[in-house]
C-alpha cells in the first residue's frame, strides 16, 4: 500500500501542471511563428485589394459628384510580399488593369474571378447588353492569376433602371494624357454627361434601341 502525504501529492501535481504549461507554450511558440507570418501576408494582400477597390469607388464617387469633380488616387507600388508593376487604362473597353507581382495569390489560375460584383455580364470578357440596377453593380472588380502575377481589373458597364427617364447609364473612361504608370497616381475628372437618345441610343441584342446616358470620365496616369 502506498502512503503519500498531502504535501507530496501537491508537489507532484505542481510538477505535472508545470510540464503541461511548458509543453503548451512550446507548441504555441513553434506553431505561432508561421501563423503570424501568414497573417502578415494576408494583411498585405488585403491592402492590395483595398487599393484596387478604392480606384473603383473613387470613379463612382466622382461620377456621382457631377461635372467638374476630380480625384487623385495614389498607387502604393510595393510591400514586402507584393509589388504593383503596372497600372494601365483601356479606354476602348472602359477598364483599368492593375498588374501585381507576388509569390502567393489565393485565386484560380488562368481565369477571371469576380472580387466584387454578382456576374460577368456585359464585360469585355463576356457578352450581354447590360445589368439591372439593384441586382448588380455598374463597376466591378475582377482578378486573374498567372505564374507569380495577378492582374486586377476595374471595369464599368451599362446599368439599366426602368424607373429612370433615361433607362441606361454608363461611365465612359476617356484618355487624358498618359495611360500607364508604375508607381504614381491615377487622376480622375468628370467632364460631364450626355444623353444618346433615339437612333443614337444603344441598340441591344433584341434589336431595340434604348436611350443611354454616358458620363465622360477622364483618366490620366502620372
Amino acid at each position: 500500500m502506498n502512503n503519500y502525504s498531502l504535501g507530496q501529492i501537491g508537489a507532484v501535481t505542481v510538477v505535472l501542471l508545470t510540464g503541461i504549461t511548458v509543453g503548451v507554450a512550446s507548441v504555441v511558440y513553434v506553431w505561432g511563428e508561421p501563423i503570424l507570418d501568414k497573417r502578415e501576408s494576408g494583411n498585405e494582400l488585403d491592402n492590395v485589394e483595398s487599393m484596387v477597390l478604392d480606384i473603383r469607388d473613387e470613379v463612382l464617387r466622382v461620377d456621382q459628384a457631377g461635372e467638374g469633380s476630380s480625384a487623385e488616387i495614389p498607387i502604393e507600388p510595393e510591400t514586402d510580399e507584393y509589388n504593383v508593376n503596372l497600372v494601365s487604362l483601356n479606354a476602348s473597353n472602359d477598364y483599368i488593369d492593375i498588374v501585381v507581382e507576388g509569390e502567393e495569390f489565393p485565386y484560380p489560375e488562368g481565369s477571371w474571378t469576380l472580387l466584387d460584383g454578382q456576374n460577368l455580364r456585359n464585360l469585355s470578357i463576356s457578352g450581354g447588353d447590360y445589368v439591372i440596377e439593384g441586382e448588380d453593380k455598374e463597376g466591378v472588380v475582377l482578378v486573374r492569376r498567372t505564374s507569380g502575377v495577378a492582374t486586377y481589373r476595374v471595369e464599368f458597364r451599362n446599368i439599366y433602371s426602368e424607373n429612370d427617364q433615361t433607362p441606361l447609364k454608363k461611365i465612359d473612361l476617356v484618355e487624358r494624357g498618359s495611360t500607364v504608370t508604375g508607381s504614381g497616381s491615377v487622376y480622375l475628372r468628370n467632364s460631364g454627361s450626355e444623353i444618346n437618345s433615339g437612333s443614337n441610343g444603344l441598340t441591344v441584342s433584341t434589336g431595340e434601341t434604348i436611350d443611354r446616358e454616358l458620363t465622360e470620365m477622364q483618366v490620366e496616369m502620372r
